[in-house]
């Protein structure tokens, strides 16, 4: 039986560091979520088209193609909380600038996609960083615990920057969304430079010199890891869009406005906190075959949403989507982590946040909305996450035992010469 403190939901917050950050993170991600919401909205406006707000969301992504991996192995060489100042302050002056433009009426479809691939590039450096960093916060034995608690604020805020981000746009436009992320990443860059180093948990093991492909090759001796793998790529590719489908089927559906497009962002955020906070409590059960059972439930809902009736169904069977998807995607992003060589971890949370960035998804759908309208695309996209992680299963059927030496030099061994 784990002791009172190992079940204790909120323990990873007795770590100074962590407290730290996880309140800055608080307050950015109220900012971050109301700019989601916000560019989405923006492109719309600038452009009536579905299609044109998946081209600006595939560009966003583009940049994780492109610099996770470098981004990995930086992280596995260089202190981890300075590379993030440097992220963050990318992201902020983005911000900025983007609030500048729409504020003074200057914002043009092709600036937003110029600011699209600056924010995802920013974001490309910063998610592998960002992930591998929790483990020095709180240690190997929080960092379950810890991850879990990252998603809760990151829900918590998204149960209020939605819909404040609705109704600011509603009255004011966009501009100020945009300003109010600025803002507020200033926040997280005060935490990291307040950290205190010397209670940083610092593996012992020197990060492994050499290059991307070390990271591959160690995910390749470990199906349990790859399997996760895709099924975080599947589901973030075409599930994982509760913004899109939510723009889509608000605009051209139901016929309401921004407000109710943002409101929409919070019943999302209920459905995804209750699901961060109960990962707290069933971090035994992150296990590859739980996480493909979470993927394909979560894309059976998808499917439901689809043929919702009207805005009160829809409003009303978004949280439990909501609640699924959060649980699942918590273990995978945990079981990556946790069973991962720290010497390695930055380069393979690369590939894990290469694989949630995945671009490929959203034009597709886009496509479909334009075509066949907006309900086959949100029913395709649930379609593809529940039969990716049937068929990830029954492919790694047999092979998702996980091995008991997780050390790089067993895996280098296996694999053999790099």
């Amino acid at each position: 039986m784990p002791s009172l403190s190992e079940r204790n939901s909120f323990r990873s917050l007795r770590h100074r560091n962590f407290r730290l950050v996880w309140g800055a993170g608080l307050v950015s991600n109220v900012g971050s979520w109301a700019q989601i919401i916000a560019q989405d909205w923006l492109v719309w406006e600038l452009t009536k088209s579905s299609l044109a707000i998946s081209i600006a969301a595939t560009i966003q992504l583009i940049p994780a193609l492109i610099f996770s991996l470098p981004a990995g192995m930086i992280a596995d060489r260089l202190p981890k909380h300075r590379l993030l100042v440097v992220t963050n302050a990318v992201a902020a002056a983005t911000a900025a600038l983007t609030a500048f433009l729409v504020m003074t009426d200057l914002i043009q479809y092709w600036h937003a996609l110029v600011l699209c691939f600056v924010v995802g590039t920013a974001n490309a450096f910063d998610a592998p960083i960002r992930l591998s960093f929790v483990s020095e916060l709180v240690g190997h034995d929080d960092l379950p615990n810890a991850v879990s608690l990252n998603s809760s604020s990151f829900n918590i805020a998204r149960l209020i920057g939605p819909a404040a981000s609705g109704i600011l746009i509603y009255r004011f436009g966009t501009g100020p969304s945009f300003l109010i992320n600025a803002v507020s990443t200033m926040f997280v860059i005060g935490a990291l430079l307040s950290l205190r180093t010397s209670e940083l948990h610092l593996s012992e093991q020197p990060a492994v010199r050499g290059s991307i492909k070390q990271g591959w090759a160690y995910l390749w001796a470990r199906p349990d890891l790859r399997a996760t793998l895709l099924v975080a790529l599947f589901t973030s590719a075409f599930g994982l869009n509760f913004n899109f489908f939510n723009a889509i089927m608000v605009t051209q559906v139901f016929n309401e406005n921004a407000a109710v497009f943002g409101t929409l962002g919070t019943v999302v955020a209920v459905g995804s906190l209750s699901g961060a906070l109960l990962s707290t409590r069933i971090e035994h059960l992150r296990t590859p075959r739980n996480i493909m059972l979470g993927a394909t439930t979560f894309g059976g809902l998808l499917m439901l949403i689809s043929v919702t009736p009207n805005l009160y169904v829809y409003a009303s069977v978004l949280p439990f989507a909501g609640i699924i998807v959060l649980m699942t995607m918590i273990s995978a992003n945990s079981s990556m982590q946790t069973h991962t060589d720290p010497a390695i971890r930055g380069r393979v949370m690369a590939w894990y946040v290469m694989a949630f960035n995945a671009p490929f998804g959203q034009p597709l759908l886009g496509w479909i909305s334009e075509q066949y309208g907006p309900r086959w695309a949100v029913a395709f996209g649930g379609a593809m996450t529940a039969l990716a992680a049937i068929c990830i299963g029954a492919i790694f059927r047999g092979r998702l035992s996980r091995p008991s030496d997780y050390s790089v030099a067993s895996v280098i061994q296996a694999v053999g010469r790099l």
